[in-house]
């Protein structure tokens, strides 16, 4: 199923499957082995897709049960969530190298 549903998007998108390897941070081979063997895909490769095409993991995976919809949505949630730490994490680093950066600063001008 998977095979189909990245074919289509890659012919809508009209990209190569090198093009979207490189788009989706992935291995060109990884793109031949699920388009020719419909091979099982790992979460981090098909989030990885999905956001290269800009659609929902749901969209390019395809019929998922309502249990297996529900895991989905809560694993995007939690990735979201992790996301959004990483980045407060990083502008919380920025801040303190600005704030230590600052502190030599006054300490040279002294």
């Amino acid at each position: 199923m998977i095979a189909k549903k990245l074919r289509y998007y890659r012919a809508i998108y009209r990209l190569s499957q090198r093009d979207l390897a490189a788009l989706a941070g992935v291995n060109e081979t990884t793109i031949a082995q699920i388009e020719v063997r419909d091979s099982n895909v790992t979460l981090d490769t098909a989030l990885k897709l999905a956001k290269a095409f800009d659609i929902s993991i749901d969209s390019l995976i395809g019929d998922l049960t309502e249990n297996q919809r529900e895991k989905m949505q809560l694993c995007n949630q939690r990735i979201r969530e992790l996301q959004e730490l990483k980045e407060e994490n990083s502008r919380h680093r920025r801040i303190e190298r600005v704030r230590r950066n600052r502190e030599k600063s006054v300490g040279k001008a002294k």
